[in-house]
């Protein structure tokens, strides 16, 4: 029986990836499911934990996967944090690229546009709620935010239907009709660390150990960077 893993839908093409790869080094097979994160619904990974449902390998956001270890369904001793998701800004493709070199610079970008696109998800919440009252604009541009529910951010940018947007990097870097300026600068990131476990039902097996530790190696780093996010090597 080959590996099952259950992760974030965001970053379904780099955990494919990363599944591809050890497949190829390994001889193992490995099947990746899909979802939310978290929330209500039963796709969400927190769900599909919580109803016990048969998984090798979790990957969540590290404060989740804290969580599900304190709720006993994620193994403590397994967990170890792969990557780290960076938030970035693009804009229509062919539209002249803004400076987002520095917080002036981001401010005066931003105070520029006309709409902004935000994720419903946590990177949207964290722009919303941490990023503009950092940078003293929540109210000027909190009017502006349209909160895009049905497609990726770079979507509505590729269409026209806003400005600028501000989503996963990772994310935007999937979407085509758009140019993406690159990563907010450091004193405005909003940082999100994916880390990864097995389940608390058993102590890993060895093809779960050697799947953790091909996410810590040189192979995987370069998918991770690949895909415009941070490994975090041991």
């Amino acid at each position: 029986m080959g590996l099952r893993i259950l992760g974030p839908e965001a970053f379904r093409p780099t955990l494919c990836a990363l599944a591809d790869q050890f497949r190829h080094v390994s001889g193992q097979q490995v099947e990746s499911s899909f979802g939310p994160a978290t929330g209500a619904t039963a796709a969400s990974i927190t769900s599909r934990l919580a109803s016990g449902e048969r998984c090798d390998i979790v990957f969540l956001p590290a404060a989740l996967t804290d969580q599900q270890i304190a709720a006993g369904r994620i193994n403590p001793e397994a967990r170890i944090d792969v990557m780290r998701s960076m938030v970035g800004l693009c804009v229509r493709e062919g539209a002249p690229r803004p400076d987002i070199s520095s917080l002036d610079a981001l401010s005066a970008t931003l105070l520029a546009a006309g709409s902004i696109g935000l994720s419903q998800a946590g990177s949207g919440v964290f722009v919303r709620d941490v990023l503009f009252p950092r940078l003293g604009l929540a109210a000027t541009l909190g009017p502006r935010c349209k909160t895009i529910t049905n497609r990726p951010v770079g979507a509505a940018v590729a269409a026209a239907e806003v400005d600028i947007g501000m989503q996963q990097l990772s994310e935007l870097l999937q979407e085509p009709g758009i140019d993406v300026v690159g990563p907010l600068p450091d004193d405005a990131q909003g940082y999100t660390v994916i880390a990864a476990s097995t389940p608390a039902t058993a102590a890993a097996t060895d093809h779960q150990t050697a799947f953790l530790r091909f996410l810590r190696s040189e192979v995987a780093a370069t998918i991770l960077r690949h895909a415009g996010l941070q490994p975090l090597l041991a």
